[in-house]
């Protein structure tokens, strides 16, 4: 395995791990794909949720079959303002969080979504078991299980 460009490409800068990220695998993009196809066919929205709440159901759908990477993917080219926590960590010359003398800053402990997937847990797990070793548990854990 080549662990330089997984530490470099498939670990965001807060530390979310891409190979497990359900945007970077594409399942919500083909899931609200598969939504979106099965309720136009049905005509569901509007009968459902009134012609209103429905149209703007159907738009969020499309908005999310339509969705390619999160904000704080470091696949993305440019370092733009979609994520604060990239645009700070990248300002800094830095890769991840974790290389910061201010880790674990209040911006990064406070984002709703580095506490949802638990990414200063994945920063504590790769400084304890060394980066190598969190890899090939996260592969085991969640990429051969799901290629299963």
């Amino acid at each position: 395995m080549k662990y330089e460009t997984e530490k470099r490409v498939f670990l965001s800068c807060c530390g979310s791990y891409c190979h497990t990220c359900d945007w970077f695998s594409g399942r919500i993009r083909a899931r609200s794909e598969g939504t979106r196809r099965m309720l136009e066919e049905f005509d569901c929205f509007p009968k459902l949720l009134g012609k209103e709440n429905g149209e703007k159901v159907r738009k969020g759908i499309a908005a999310l079959a339509g969705t390619s990477i999160c904000s704080g993917c470091q696949q993305e080219g440019e370092v733009g303002d979609r994520c604060s926590i990239r645009a700070c960590c990248h300002s800094k010359g830095l890769t991840h969080c974790a290389d910061c003398p201010a880790f674990p800053c209040k911006m990064l402990a406070e984002n709703p979504g580095v506490i949802k997937f638990k990414t200063l847990e994945n920063f504590a797990a790769i400084k304890r078991e060394g980066w190598e070793a969190w890899v090939d548990r996260q592969w085991k854990e969640h990429i051969e299980r799901s290629a299963r």
